[in-house]
């Protein structure tokens, strides 16, 4: 199940091993860094303290004087040497840590124990509908969680958008080619998930989307021609009074009038200026691990055509976007100098700070903030793909589907994709126009998993994705499905409602629609009595039959499946357990799919199996 592939974190080792490996190397890493920080951190405090000695010294010494400033510059510059240096060591750190918990999850997701794995992210969930989430696309034990919380917030959004609605069918076999090209590309992949990692859900937020919707404003300038020229006369003004004041070559008092003209202009300015900056309030940290992406997005060389004209886009030397929103990125660093009061108010007031930083954020919006959607979208395209990617490389028994112009679907050994592929039960599942699937069995036997394993693995067919299946031959359609209707308190509806506006929305559809949907109907109409619930759904099935479309339901009616007016209409399959005739109240299930009609009933069986005395 475990393939081997290069490590290649800071081009230390070349081993090949697999994830587990992977979490053991990195970890022995991650000692030796924080060892390093501690010694970094003594480090520091024994030249801190020999300095504050050293000018002690120095200063009772006045024929010294020359060499007490060399020596203390060079002190200084160590200590700020090595302040970087730590800075620098605590990144490698951080970004080790992250590396270790990426290989620690796929181990989790391969495993499929979804317990140990991040919830979906909260911000796609209205991409996702009552039945969406039955089918387990979204939620607890879902797909959502094996592909999402590896992308930024926007590349998310993409994934829900492929697994609910599917991608443009003209670019299904070029996104195959993109995923099947990053599979095998793990240390790239990995990097990017580390990136996006960082910047993206702090404190929940989702900083990117507020970047888009800033860069597409249209509330420029804060900042008129004229504005401008009286912001930079002043400042000019400030400096050159300080300056003098500073060289002894006009008195202190000079820079008063200056600085009191500057609180004037900020008092009549300013707010407009803190408007600016309040509606960029988004983290330097986000737009910097923005540009890292586009880094490492830029360091592969790409066969396939969409990922060519993601690096083509992004390497695009007119607008240049790694440089663009790392120098963005700096901009809001500096803005968030009004976060601290005492530097913020002396610069505000000698050098109008607000002033420049709001300056520099209007230049960089009417360069490149037109850019900034396509650059989005090429970004999330990118980290979607790379999701799948991801899964791909973390499935290797799974497989790419093959589009056909003729409608069917056939599936060979296909397996439920959220059950771990050693434990899956392999089925095979066949669906033609005009015809029903009808699926027998008692409780618990598989029914409704068989249905599922069929609409995820369409799903991720229709998204450009790999398959749990040995082989899957489809069509381009719709799914449809009816798992579980609720009832609506708010809108007044029952369960029973609530399907029949269901079916009459499928039946719509099918004879509407440009791609016939493939149907998957879970137990129709329990809310009725078994009577008119068989007549409903063999007139229902007939509607559908009659138009071409093609589907499964399950049922625990033998009547419905021998009734006579669909036997020319539908293939019947069921699953069967077997019972131990030492054992007579436990219950064994195969999950292997027979032809034909279960005519087996286990209730009361499981009711004696949960210790229910029904006597």
């Amino acid at each position: 199940m475990f393939s081997k592939m290069t490590i290649n974190i800071n081009s230390d080792t070349h081993e090949k091993c697999p994830w587990q490996t992977r979490v053991d190397y990195l970890s022995q890493k991650v000692l030796v860094l924080q060892k390093r920080l501690k010694y970094m951190e003594l480090s520091r405090f024994i030249i801190f303290i020999s300095l504050i000695v050293l000018v002690y010294y120095l200063w009772q010494q006045p024929e010294l004087l020359f060499y007490s400033w060399l020596l203390v510059t060079g002190g200084i510059l160590l200590f700020v040497g090595l302040v970087f240096l730590h800075h620098h060591i605590q990144e490698q750190l951080q970004n080790h840590l992250t590396l270790v918990t990426l290989n620690t999850e796929s181990l989790e997701r391969i495993h499929r124990n979804f317990p140990a794995l991040a919830p979906c992210p909260i911000h796609v969930a209205d991409h996702f509908s009552e039945q969406d989430r039955a089918l387990n696309l979204y939620g607890t034990a879902s797909l959502g969680q094996l592909l999402f919380n590896l992308s930024t917030s926007l590349g998310d959004s993409k994934l829900a958008v492929w697994i609910t609605r599917g991608c443009p069918i003209s670019q299904l076999s070029q996104h195959q080619q993109a995923i099947k090209e990053l599979a095998p590309q793990l240390d790239l992949r990995q990097k990017l998930y580390a990136c996006a990692r960082k910047p993206d859900r702090t404190g929940g937020g989702y900083y990117l989307e507020k970047f888009h919707d800033w860069a597409t404003s249209t509330t420029f300038p804060y900042i008129t021609v004229r504005l401008k020229r009286v912001g930079q006369m002043l400042t000019l003004l400030s400096l050159v009074c300080i300056t003098c004041a500073v060289i002894r070559f006009a008195p202190g008092w000079i820079v008063i009038p200056p600085v009191a003209m500057n609180i004037v202009f900020l008092m009549l300015r300013g707010d407009q200026f803190k408007q600016a900056l309040n509606r960029v309030d988004l983290q330097s940290n986000a737009l910097n691990s923005l540009s890292k992406i586009v880094r490492n997005i830029n360091s592969g060389e790409y066969h396939a055509q969409t990922l060519r004209n993601i690096s083509e886009l992004l390497q695009n030397p007119s607008e240049r976007p790694e440089l663009a929103l790392r120098k963005l990125s700096t901009i809001i660093h500096y803005s968030h100098l009004r976060f601290n009061a005492l530097p913020y108010l002396v610069l505000q007031c000698t050098l109008l700070w607000d002033f420049h930083i709001t300056l520099n954020l209007q230049g960089w919006h009417k360069q490149y903030a037109q850019h900034v959607p396509r650059w989005l979208e090429a970004i999330s395209l990118f980290e979607a793909l790379s999701a799948m990617a991801n899964l791909s490389h973390e499935n290797q028994c799974w497989h790419f589907p093959t589009m056909s112009d003729e409608r069917k679907l056939h599936a060979k050994q296909a397996i439920h994709p959220l059950l771990p592929a050693q434990q899956a039960i392999a089925n095979d599942i066949l669906l033609i126009p005009g015809q029903v699937t009808i699926i027998t069995g008692s409780n618990m036997s598989g029914k409704t998993t068989y249905m599922r394993t069929l609409g995820l693995n369409l799903k991720l067919a229709m998204a450009g994705g790999p398959v749990a299946c040995s082989e899957l031959i489809f069509h381009p359609c719709e799914l449809f499905t009816i798992f579980s209707a609720a009832d609506s308190l708010h809108q007044g509806l029952s369960y029973f409602m609530s399907e029949v506006l269901q079916i009459k929305e499928l039946i719509t559809r099918v004879k509407q629609s440009g791609l016939q949907p493939i149907y998957l109907l879970d137990e129709l109409l329990k809310g009725t009595n078994e009577r008119e619930r068989n007549m409903a759904i063999i007139a229902i099935l007939k509607k559908l039959c009659a138009q071409q479309a093609m589907g499964m339901i399950t049922t625990h009616s033998t009547i419905l499946a021998t009734d006579s007016d669909l036997q020319p209409l539908s293939r019947n399959i069921y699953f069967e357990e077997t019972i131990d005739d030492k054992s007579p109240d436990k219950i064994f299930f195969s999950y292997r799919l027979k032809e034909g009609i279960s005519h087996q009933t286990n209730a009361i069986k499981l009711f004696r199996m949960l210790g229910v005395d029904l006597t």
